[in-house]
C-alpha cells in the first residue's frame, strides 16, 4: 500500500521504493529515519555508524525497510553523512533523489536536497512545475507524457496515482 505521492509535502517512504524501482526514475522526495551506511554493496546491508563508515551512502528507514541512499559530493554529503556527522543518526531526513537500484536493493541516487525539519532544503523544496509529468500504467508500463491521450483507468502521473 503506497501512501506517498513523492512530493515534499507527502514523499514516498522507504517500502515504497520497492514497488517503484525499475518503473520510475524521475527525481521524487523520500522520508525516513537514517540508520547507518551500506557495508556490503554486494548484499544491501547496512551497518550502524562505526568506524568503518563512509561518507558516500547512507541507509534510511527502518531495519526490516530501508534504502540505500547514494550521497554524491557536494553541499548533501557534507551536511548528513554519518562519517562527518555522526549526530545525524535516528534522525528524520527528507530526501530528494531519483529512484533507482542501488548496492543491489531499491534506492536513491543523485540526491539534490534534503530537509531536516519537513519545511525547509537546502534548495526548492517542490518539484519542477513545469517538468513535463511522465505517465506509467499502474503495473509500471510507461505511456509517454500526453494525458489527453489516456482513456479510463488508473495512471501513475508525476509519481502520483490518479484515475480517468
Amino acid at each position: 500500500y503506497i501512501e506517498g505521492e513523492g512530493t515534499f509535502e507527502k514523499p514516498y517512504s522507504p517500502a515504497d521504493l520497492d514497488y517503484f524501482n525499475g518503473r520510475v526514475s524521475e527525481k521524487v522526495w523520500v522520508k525516513g529515519t537514517i540508520i547507518g551506511y551500506i557495508s556490503d554493496t554486494q548484499k544491501g546491508t547496512y551497518s550502524p555508524a562505526d568506524e568503518n563508515v563512509v561518507a558516500t551512502n547512507l541507509a534510511v528507514g527502518t531495519p526490516d525497510a530501508y534504502i540505500p541512499v547514494q550521497l554524491p559530493k557536494g553541499k548533501v554529503r557534507d551536511a548528513i553523512n554519518l562519517k562527518d556527522n555522526a549526530d545525524k543518526q535516528g534522525t528524520t531526513v527528507w530526501l530528494y533523489g531519483n529512484i533507482a537500484t542501488y548496492c543491489g536493493k531499491a534506492g536513491l541516487k543523485n540526491v539534490t536536497n534534503y530537509s531536516l525539519d519537513g519545511v525547509t532544503g537546502i534548495g526548492q523544496a517542490t518539484n519542477d512545475a513545469n517538468a513535463p509529468r511522465v505517465i506509467y500504467s499502474i503495473d509500471g508500463r510507461y505511456l509517454g507524457t500526453d494525458a489527453s491521450a489516456l482513456g479510463k483507468g488508473i495512471y501513475v502521473v508525476g509519481g502520483k496515482k490518479i484515475v480517468k
